[in-house]
């Protein structure tokens, strides 16, 4: 395998990206929006404005649904502190997926199609590659943006809610080894998801727009996390997040394998 070419056409993918402003406005906004601005309200009202009756109510009650394990950890805490535990560290889990999830599918939406618009597919077939150096510089090109981004983002977020939070906590309590692993495990699975649907459907379809509205179908198993949590039924342990990155790469392999045998020259030609 040629090494040098996987590494020049990754570069050449990175470049193109770095100038697209319709592609690195959602690499911006996304993550400043859920991991900054939503946890910084959250972490800063109990201390500021107070948490109305009713929503403190729902979250005790959660709280109260949870393992006996979970419940002994909440012991002696106040109402602003379960507040804070719950919602900063449970319950904004989902949405750090989003970020990897989202980055990789913006980005993987633009990797055949987007050449298909600017009309550079055909240059890019033809050049002295094989079929797999290609696949592997689109997934490099697309997969390794979408876990920095999580990983600055997961910064970004341990910041945002040990600052806003302190009032309340009187200590640094993020991040936690649940949080860790899911930054270090199940972020980059969740990049990898979004790539592989991202790969698959671009090379399918003829336009970015298009790419993009198929590949949001990636966000449905966030929905059902975000569910689970809600109903009380899916709780934040370690065991669980290895279990949950575990069966994401699962996943992940059987979705990359598919895109490999559509990430082929004639493939792609015949959707141009």
């Amino acid at each position: 395998m040629n090494l040098r070419a996987v590494r020049t056409l990754a570069t050449r993918d990175l470049t193109a990206l770095s100038r697209s402003r319709g592609v690195l406005a959602p690499l911006a906004l996304v993550p400043m929006v859920l991991l900054v601005l939503l946890p910084g309200i959250a972490g800063m009202a109990p201390s500021t404005v107070g948490i109305p009756e009713p929503l403190m109510y729902e979250v005790v009650r959660l709280s109260l649904n949870m393992p006996e394990a979970m419940q002994a950890s909440f012991a002696g805490m106040t109402t602003e502190q379960l507040w804070v535990t719950l919602v900063l560290l449970n319950f904004m889990v989902p949405f750090y997926l989003v970020v990897p999830l989202t980055v990789a599918s913006v980005i993987a939406a633009d990797s055949f199609a987007g050449e298909r618009e600017r009309s550079t597919l055909e240059s890019l077939v033809y050049t002295p590659t094989s079929d797999q150096e290609l696949f592997l510089a689109k997934l490099a090109g697309a997969w390794l943006p979408a876990v920095g981004v999580g990983l600055v983002s997961f910064v970004m977020y341990g910041v945002t809610v040990n600052v806003t939070a302190w009032p309340v906590m009187q200590r640094v309590f993020f991040p936690t080894p649940e949080w860790v692993a899911l930054a270090l495990f199940v972020g980059p699975g969740a990049a990898a998801l979004g790539l592989s649907m991202g790969v698959i459907i671009s090379a399918r379809v003829r336009t970015v727009q298009e790419a993009s509205q198929l590949g949001s179908i990636v966000v449905i198993p966030i929905v059902m996390l975000v569910v689970g949590q809600l109903s009380g039924q899916l709780h934040l342990t370690l065991s669980r997040v290895i279990g949950m990155g575990l069966a994401l790469w699962c996943v992940d392999l059987g979705l990359l394998l598919l895109a490999r045998r559509l990430c082929r020259r004639d493939v792609l030609m015949s959707r141009r």
